[in-house]
């Protein structure tokens, strides 16, 4: 059997975090947190989408398989015109595409567990709300941590 030595692609927040922690060892002073949700405009939005991105699929992989996980982004963006790096700003459509062949609950509760993962990820602590959708928590989660970002920036 072969083993595979070839090194695996970063995924988007480690190249992300990558790039922050080279800027920030030449010293430029609005990349000294290792918190992505204190870098200005741009950067903060783009990390965040990139942890809702992997917490998708990284959630779906491991309650159904990679293969899904995969399928579901393919369909996305075949059916729907949504790419990878747009579903944050589509959730409404995410969670009805996990609604048609699961239900209403399974995908509730897909959309939590997605929730769960993003916020473990941002170091939020995470409570469950019966009424609260996917799309709420995620809200909820940036609205923290611009607070948070404002509050240690100030």
């Amino acid at each position: 059997m072969e083993r595979n030595n070839r090194i695996p692609p970063l995924s988007p927040v480690l190249e992300v975090a990558n790039e922050r922690l080279a800027l920030w060892s030449t010293g430029i002073s609005h990349l000294d947190s290792p918190r992505p949700w204190l870098l200005p405009g741009s950067y903060f939005l783009e990390t965040f989408s990139a942890i809702l991105i992997e917490s998708i699929h990284d959630t779906i992989a491991k309650l159904l398989s990679p293969k899904v996980a995969d399928a579901l982004f393919e369909h996305l963006e075949k059916v729907y015109s949504i790419k990878k790096d747009e579903v944050p700003s589509r959730l409404d459509t995410l969670l009805l595409v996990l609604k048609t062949p699961f239900g209403s609950s399974s995908a509730q509760v897909m959309g939590k567990a997605i929730a769960k993962r993003f916020y473990s990820r941002l170091g939020l602590e995470f409570s469950d709300e019966p009424q609260r959708t996917l799309v709420g928590y995620v809200e909820s989660a940036k609205l923290t941590m611009q607070k948070t970002s404002y509050n240690t920036q100030v």
